[in-house]
């Protein structure tokens, strides 16, 4: 099958059928409407995804790659409940660690003090202790 070469500007129109084979996108993949559209589906996934970005956006809720430390955070979406939702840090070293946020956004500092504070191994404290 032949590659399909889509540049920008184009609109390219698919309601039924399939995207050719090899298609190479040189600009944006925008759909025309907000939270309309799936990338894949239970029954037919996509195997692996390759990003250049730092920031994965699941509806608010944030996946982060810090590219000072490596870490990678996990950060609630903030809601008027939980306006500065507590993080996860995972750390190069391995370690976990639940970090403060200012609107969902975890500062340079907190990133850097859980990683240096961080050890190669979870350590549980109180009644969780002995369960590993």
């Amino acid at each position: 099958m032949a590659t399909v070469v889509i540049r920008q500007p184009a609109t390219i129109k698919v309601s039924t059928g399939t995207v050719p084979r090899n298609a190479l996108v040189t600009g944006s993949l925008v759909p025309d409407t907000d939270v309309a559209y799936d990338l894949g589906s239970p029954e037919h996934r996509f195997r692996s995804l390759y990003i250049s970005g730092n920031t994965i956006d699941l509806g608010g809720a944030l996946i982060k790659q810090d590219s000072n430390t490596g870490s990678i955070s996990l950060v609630p979406t903030p809601s008027s409940a939980h306006p500065n939702p507590t993080g996860i840090l995972i750390t190069p070293q391995g370690g976990i660690s639940a970090v403060g946020t200012i609107n969902g956004q975890i500062s340079a500092n907190n990133i850097q003090s859980a990683v240096s504070n961080s050890t190669s191994y979870l350590a549980f404290k109180g009644a969780d202790a002995g369960f590993f």
